[in-house]
């Protein structure tokens, strides 16, 4: 157990069963009124009880946004390298709206990373072509994706199918990776499908590109990525089946991945 709700109730009280009573309201409020009495908890057993009376925190998962290749932060920052997320605020959420309101500006995080063992094939693609699609905050593992082929040698080509709500801070991070992608000489498809009333999906443009994406994954040997939903993820894939035929679908299935959140 790494991390406990202090916000929450005590699951259990059985742990105070000796001490003062006292309304099991909050973890922290109830810690604190028994301050006095916790002083003679010196046993290691009745702490652990304590401990593992509380409400774990369930883990969050955040996709990195920013390639640790990527030098530009490093000119702009001059640190020795920095990291960039992009979540999605949830009204009330415990880390997208109260966790930044509570730390401030120049506030600390504890976090661990992660390696992304699913993704770590598009780093090893060795020039055969990419096919990624990512929607919402989907788009976050994709950015961090092309910083890295930027700033590495490849011989990769990207088709890029993205979909979002047109707000101003996924338009400023969709054009960044456009321009970047597009100077590089990477970008080779490209469709931009925003939120739309008609429900038109990013997915829905896999048949304007039919040939090309039976092609890159068929001939070449290329490999096709999505983040998004669970019903972003399946979607796509559903669609790709459909454009590349059952046949071509089971051969390439080792280099279909997909990642929900």
């Amino acid at each position: 157990m790494d991390f406990v709700d202090l916000h929450g109730p005590f699951v259990s009280m059985d742990w105070a069963q000796n001490l003062a009573r006292v309304n099991n309201q909050s973890a922290l409020q109830v810690l604190e009124d028994l301050s006095q009495s916790l002083k003679n908890l010196a046993s290691s057993t009745q702490l652990e009880k304590l401990l593992l009376s509380m409400t774990p925190l369930r883990p969050r998962s955040y996709s990195i946004a920013s390639s640790s290749e990527n030098i530009s932060d490093y000119i702009i920052h001059r640190t020795n390298s920095t990291l960039d997320l992009l979540v999605r605020v949830i009204p009330n959420g415990r880390f997208s709206h109260q966790c930044p309101a509570d730390i401030g500006d120049g506030g600390k995080i504890l976090y661990k990373l992660t390696p992304n063992r699913l993704c770590s094939s598009l780093l090893r693609s060795n020039g055969k072509p990419l096919i990624v699609v990512g929607c919402g905050t989907g788009i976050a593992p994709i950015r961090s994706l092309i910083q890295h082929l930027i700033n590495t040698d490849t011989d990769s080509t990207l088709s890029l199918f993205i979909g979002f709500r047109p707000d101003d801070c996924m338009t400023r991070l969709f054009d960044e990776m456009v321009q970047q992608a597009s100077e590089k000489g990477l970008l080779d498809i490209l469709r931009v499908v925003p939120s739309n009333k008609h429900q038109v999906r990013v997915q829905d443009h896999f048949a304007d590109c039919a040939e090309a994406l039976r092609r890159k994954l068929g001939e070449e040997g290329g490999w096709f990525y999505v983040c998004g939903s669970e019903v972003v993820v399946a979607g796509a894939k559903e669609k790709l089946k459909l454009v590349l035929g059952h046949e071509m679908w089971t051969m390439v299935q080792d280099r279909i991945l997909g990642e929900t959140f």
